[in-house]
């Protein structure tokens, strides 16, 4: 099975790597975040039961694509905190 489809939340082995493309078009790494589909924690561990990486919970970021998710902005310092969902100092095209 992928990463993305259990419910497994490793702190060594995130889903997902963020990146932000420069103005030069290149990309940089700026966070990782582990992710894990709310309907089937819940199925496996209960409703209520939320999940935890890093003694941090993982929240659900987006209620119409029922994820949970938690971003660590490890190279790119976040001024609203590593573990917030947004950093202002990072763009998305």
């Amino acid at each position: 099975r992928d990463a993305i489809e259990d419910t497994t939340l490793d702190p060594l082995h995130p889903e997902g790597l963020v990146y932000e493309r420069l103005p030069n078009g290149k990309m940089h790494l700026v966070a990782v975040e582990w992710n894990v589909s709310k309907a089937l924690w819940e199925a496996e561990y209960g409703v209520g039961n939320v999940p935890t990486v890093l003694g941090r919970e993982v929240g659900v970021l987006n209620p119409a694509l029922n994820w949970y998710i938690l971003h660590a902005w490890v190279w790119q310092p976040n001024p609203s905190g590593m573990f917030n969902n947004w950093n202002p100092d990072v763009t998305c095209p």
